[in-house]
């Protein structure tokens, strides 16, 4: 498929559909990410019926410029560990993104780019934040989520036409022992 500046699909990727998915440790619910509401989904593993959902925290989180745009959070990633459930989720820095007019020309403030855990209570829907890590000081390859390809391509080379621009996802939570790791992914 070539990529062209009015290309639109590049808006609804990772905002739609399911995330991760965990099950729990007794294998009696399957939980996933509604990417549109931005909801936890706990769903019966034997009967598929819906069980439960709570709302993702997107209003009072900070990054490293201050409050977050509670439009900026995305959650995808699950972990399952000794009977908790785990959320992450990434602020994008999308809002902070100007256009300059050009091809390649869009630029935010990858400052804001970070990475959120909170661990669930599923029993009082209480959401308590376990890490919260600015994606800058891991990695420089991140850049705020654009939303078309027109304004949103940096390209490799002069006379490579593939666009690149890597915009991050946090896609999964594993444990080792009692270490967390997280998996980010591009968007």
């Amino acid at each position: 498929t070539t990529l062209t500046h009015s290309d639109t699909r590049l808006e609804p990727t990772s905002k739609n559909s399911l995330g991760d998915l965990e099950i729990s440790d007794d294998e009696t619910k399957l939980y996933t990410v509604n990417l549109t509401s931005r909801e936890v989904i706990a769903i019966n593993a034997t009967t598929g019926a819906m069980i439960n959902k709570w709302a993702v925290p997107t209003v009072g989180l900070m990054n490293s410029v201050g409050p977050a745009n509670p439009n900026d959070i995305r959650p995808f990633g699950l972990g399952y560990k000794d009977g908790e459930l785990y959320v992450g989720a990434i602020c994008t820095g999308e809002s902070t993104v100007v256009y300059d007019g050009t091809y390649g020309g869009a630029r935010g403030n990858r400052n804001t780019l970070h990475a959120y855990v909170w661990k669930l209570n599923e029993s009082t829907g209480v959401f308590t934040l376990v890490f919260n890590y600015r994606l800058r000081d891991f990695t420089t390859r991140y850049f705020c989520w654009q939303s078309s390809w027109a304004n949103g391509v940096r390209i490799l080379s002069p006379t490579d036409d593939w666009p690149s621009i890597g915009q991050p996802i946090l896609s999964n939570i594993e444990f080792y022992g009692n270490d967390m790791t997280i998996a980010l992914r591009d968007r």
